[in-house]
Formats: structure tokens, C-alpha cells, sequence
């Protein structure tokens, strides 16, 4: 994407554009922000929730590709929505999360689409680390001014096999494929 059309999408998210500024800190409000799955049971769709127990957040509006993220969900503490899901995602044969408690996401490259950004990264979910894409759109907070950044939310999407990853427990009743729908909101750190 060049410079002028990515200028005419952040515009349009009410993010000034001032003269080239490193990248700078943000913290996560762990409270308003949700790492959301949904996955198959049986044939029926069910969303869950995973607490994230630390981020690392490094974000250039202006220039993305020199951002960087680095995130760590505490699955023990999640929740896949009906009890029983959860025991069972939470077993030897899903997430084995007595021995991998977390899953941790470190991003490696992050690009300007036309509808947003690319954030290319590895996921390392039951010891096992692998590449994954997510797609990611930044807004301003709702109650800020136009161009402050400040306060944002970044919402991201993408998908994993978790067959990928050995977590292949409960194949006759849960589909492979998980979808993750991740909103943070950020604050800027001045400390």
C-alpha cells in the first residue's frame, strides 16, 4: 500500500498523521480486552475466552512495519463456553495445559493492507511453535478525540489447525479448525 492511500484510511479513523515518530508503548487493558475463539462441536458453533496474562506492545501508526507485538494468553484460565468443553480443552488430549499452561505469540512482520494491516507471527501453543497470519484493524477508542492515539482497539482475526500443534484430542465431536477473534484495547505508556 502507498503512503497516500494508507494516509486516506487513517483519516478516515480520525488518526493524525504527524512527521515520523518511532514506534512507541502501549500497555493492554486486560479487562476490556478479550481473546475470543469459536471451534466446532458438533457440528454446532460455540465461542470461548482466553485471559491474556501479558502483552508487549510496540506500535507505529504511521509506519507499521516497525511495530511489534509480543502476547502471552494464560490457558489454564480459559473458558471454551459449556463445562465440559472447557475440562476437555484443558486435557492431555486438547491442551495438555498442566504442562503448557500458556500459549504465547510473538509477531515477526507486520504490513499495510488496504483494509488494515497483516500481522505475521509464530504461536506456540502445547510447545510447538508455528506461523500464523492475523488480520488486524486499528480504531480509535470510542469517547477520544479525532487524532489521538492515546487509546485504541485493534481488532485481529485469523484461524488455526489445532491438529497442527498436537492438540488433537475429541476429533469425533470438535472440528479442526479454530477461529480466533482477539479486540484489545491499548493505552498509550508514559511511564
Amino acid at each position: 500500500m502507498d503512503r497516500r492511500t494508507f494516509l486516506v484510511i487513517a483519516a478516515a479513523f480520525g488518526i493524525a498523521q504527524p512527521a515520523r515518530a518511532a514506534p512507541r508503548p502501549y500497555r493492554l487493558d486486560q479487562k476490556t480486552s478479550k481473546v475470543g475463539f469459536s471451534y466446532q462441536l458438533n457440528g454446532q458453533r460455540i465461542t470461548g475466552r482466553i485471559p491474556v496474562k501479558s502483552a508487549s506492545i510496540l506500535l507505529d501508526v504511521d509506519h507499521p512495519s516497525r511495530s511489534k507485538v509480543e502476547a502471552v494468553v494464560d490457558v489454564a484460565r480459559a473458558n471454551a463456553g459449556p463445562f465440559y468443553a472447557t475440562s476437555a480443552m484443558k486435557s492431555a488430549a486438547v491442551l495438555d495445559t498442566d504442562n503448557f499452561p500458556e500459549i504465547r505469540f510473538v509477531s515477526k512482520r507486520i504490513e499495510n493492507k488496504i483494509n488494515g494491516a497483516r500481522i505475521d507471527g509464530e504461536i506456540t501453543i502445547r510447545g510447538v511453535t508455528r506461523p500464523i497470519a492475523l488480520s488486524a484493524t486499528v480504531f480509535r477508542q470510542r469517547g477520544t478525540e479525532e487524532g489521538d492515539r492515546s487509546k485504541m482497539s485493534i481488532l485481529m482475526t485469523g484461524r488455526i489447525d489445532r491438529n497442527d500443534f498436537g492438540a488433537s484430542g475429541f476429533s469425533k465431536l470438535v472440528a479442526p479448525s479454530i477461529v480466533l477473534n482477539i479486540l484489545t484495547r491499548i493505552e498509550l505508556d508514559e511511564s
